[in-house]
C-alpha cells in the first residue's frame, strides 16, 4: 500500500489531517482578528472624546488587521499543501484504495 513517493496511504492521510488542523487554527486566528477590529471600531465610535480609549481602540484595530493579514497569507500556503496531498492520494492505485479499511467507511 505505498504510493510512488514511498509513503503509504495512512501516512499521507495523517499528514493531510495535520495540515487541516493547522488550517482550522489559522481560521480561528482570522476570526479573532476580525473580532478585534470590530471591538476596536466600537470603542472608537462609543468613546470618541476619551483619549485613552481612543488610543486603546486604535491599537486594537491595528492588531486585529495585522492578525487577519498575516494569517490569511499563512492559510493560503496550507491550502496549497492540502491540494498537493489530495492529488497525491488520488494518484494511488484503485487496488490500494479498495484494500484500505479507513477509506471504506
Amino acid at each position: 500500500m505505498t504510493s510512488s513517493s514511498g509513503k503509504n496511504l495512512e501516512e499521507l492521510l495523517s499528514e493531510e489531517r495535520t495540515l487541516l488542523s493547522k488550517e482550522r487554527t489559522s481560521l480561528s486566528y482570522i476570526r479573532t482578528g476580525i473580532t478585534l477590529v470590530a471591538v476596536g471600531l466600537g470603542m472608537l465610535k462609543l468613546f470618541e472624546t476619551n483619549n485613552l480609549v481612543f488610543i486603546t481602540g486604535s491599537i486594537t484595530v491595528l492588531i486585529g488587521f495585522l492578525m487577519v493579514i498575516y494569517h490569511a497569507m499563512w492559510d493560503r500556503r496550507y491550502v496549497q499543501r492540502i491540494r498537493y496531498f489530495e492529488n497525491k492520494i488520488h494518484k494511488l492505485t484503485d487496488e490500494e484504495k479498495i484494500t484500505d479499511n479507513s477509506l471504506k467507511n
